[in-house]
Formats: structure tokens, C-alpha cells, sequence
């Protein structure tokens, strides 16, 4: 019985330390400014949005073969920004991002499984 209660407390503490450790504690208002300022140089329509879904499209399934995952501040900035939600901008956290990643195009909806891996963090972390 206490081999059972050990095999399931390790086996919740890996799920709380992959979900916990996910997503680096990043400044968010400095990182819009740094993708503004790239932006303003780009030719690339939606530079962020791109690099955000890229970011997803490496790490989502690292994540579900429980690999250790490398999200840095593009997607949890870019889903915790606003101003990317503006109702001019006409995007929700349910919607589909497209991009072009390396020639294919990706279609994603990378925010809502943002909030939900953050969701996962904070339930087991």
C-alpha cells in the first residue's frame, strides 16, 4: 500500500513540475514592444502571430509525449497581450492562427491550448 502511495505522489509531482516549469516568468509588456519594434523593420504580415504559432507547432507534441518542452516568451506573451484580442483585430482565444511554417501552412489554435497547459499548471502545480 505504501509503494502504491509513493508510485502516485511521483507520479503527480512529474506532472506538476513539467506543467509548472512550462513557461518561463517573462515581462509581457516588453515583449509586445520588442515585437512592435520587429514588426515596424518586417515585410512579414503578423510576425508574432507566426512565431507564436511556430513555437506551438515545436513544443505542443514534445509536450503530449511528455518531453521536456522550450516555450520562451512569443506564445504566452503573444496569447497574454490584449491588444492581439482587440475587437478590431476580430481574434478570440478559441480562434484558429494560420501561418506558414517552413513552406506548410498551420492552422492552430494555440492560444486556447495555452490557457489550457496553464490551466494543467496550476491545478497540479
Amino acid at each position: 500500500m505504501l509503494g502504491i502511495s509513493a508510485i502516485i505522489i511521483y507520479k503527480f509531482t512529474l506532472i506538476s513540475n513539467r506543467s509548472k516549469f512550462m513557461f518561463p516568468a517573462v515581462d509581457c509588456p516588453e515583449v509586445a514592444k520588442s515585437w512592435a519594434s520587429m514588426q515596424a523593420k518586417s515585410s512579414t504580415p503578423n510576425l508574432w502571430q507566426t512565431a507564436s504559432v511556430g513555437e506551438y507547432e515545436v513544443n505542443a507534441p514534445l509536450f503530449n509525449k511528455q518531453k521536456p518542452t522550450h516555450f520562451g516568451s512569443t506564445l504566452q506573451c503573444y496569447c497574454k497581450t490584449p491588444e492581439n484580442f482587440a475587437p478590431t483585430t476580430k481574434f478570440t482565444l478559441d480562434q484558429n492562427f494560420t501561418a506558414s511554417i517552413n513552406g506548410k501552412t498551420v492552422s492552430v489554435q494555440a492560444c486556447k491550448d495555452f490557457k489550457s497547459l496553464l490551466l494543467t499548471g496550476k491545478i497540479f502545480g
